[in-house]
């Protein structure tokens, strides 16, 4: 029988694709940021020789790119488990990788006893793999049509499976396998203009209620096909039917 999953998700798969390729790249940008720092400026850059230890050593190039490539995996499994576990993926994951990478932009600017050129190189490199790193796989969190698609299927299978009765495909309607609280759900966290979109293809109706710290007037009425968004900053950060 198949699984029945009330929130909609990520794949995996694409999760994954999208933090292998973008460690693969910070690796290979911070490879050769490395060589321009040692061999075209001359820096000599410094990095602690164990964890948590005030002894440093001269960076060589597997270092670095053993580091990239343990923060790059490290951060996909974590966006992994996220896509799972909550609503709007996406903005957590934005927040929560973003505000690790500060944390050790900070570490790279107050190392001890070191001069301007190894903090200025070491940022360097703590931004290149915050950015390239976070970025793509916050793309790839994003709720897209298809996803929506593959959870009404999976739910209609299940459905199959416990009625085996045949059921004709026009006649059944999207919210009718996948309640208008759950699509409403599934579009937190993403972009205002893809969450009217993905709500007007599956027959609904979408009506922005409040715009960053703009509130709109609206009737009172309660309507079953309608979703209330709240948007900030172009993306939705609250939605209710209504």
């Amino acid at each position: 029988m198949a699984k029945l999953s009330r929130q909609v998700t990520p794949p995996a798969w694409r999760i994954w694709t999208f933090g292998i390729g973008a460690t693969a790249l910070a690796a290979l940008t911070n490879y050769s940021w490395l060589y321009l720092c040692q061999e075209i400026f001359n820096w000599n850059l410094l990095i602690p020789k164990f964890t948590a230890t005030s002894e440093l050593v001269t960076a060589t190039a597997i270092q670095v790119v053993i580091a990239t490539v343990v923060a790059g995996l490290l951060g996909t499994f974590g966006a992994t488990v996220l896509a799972k576990s909550v609503i709007g993926p996406k903005i957590w994951w934005l927040i929560i990788g973003f505000g690790v990478g500060i944390a050790s932009l900070y570490g790279a600017l107050t190392l001890p006893n070191v001069d301007l050129t190894v903090r200025l190189g070491l940022s360097v490199m703590h931004i290149i793999a915050m950015v390239l790193i976070v970025i793509p796989i916050g793309w790839s969190l994003e709720i897209r049509d298809q996803d929506l698609a593959k959870a009404v299927n999976r739910y209609s299978t299940h459905l199959d499976a416990k009625n085996p009765q045949s059921v004709d495909a026009e006649q059944v309607h999207p919210t009718a396998v996948l309640s208008t609280q759950d699509i409403a759900a599934a579009v937190v966290g993403t972009d205002v203009t893809d969450a009217i979109s993905k709500i007007e293809t599956l027959g609904l109706k979408a009506r922005i209620t409040k715009r960053d710290n703009e509130v709109f007037t609206t009737a009172f009425d309660f309507r079953e096909d309608r979703i209330n968004l709240e948007v900030e900053n172009g993306t939705v950060t609250s939605a209710n039917v209504g």
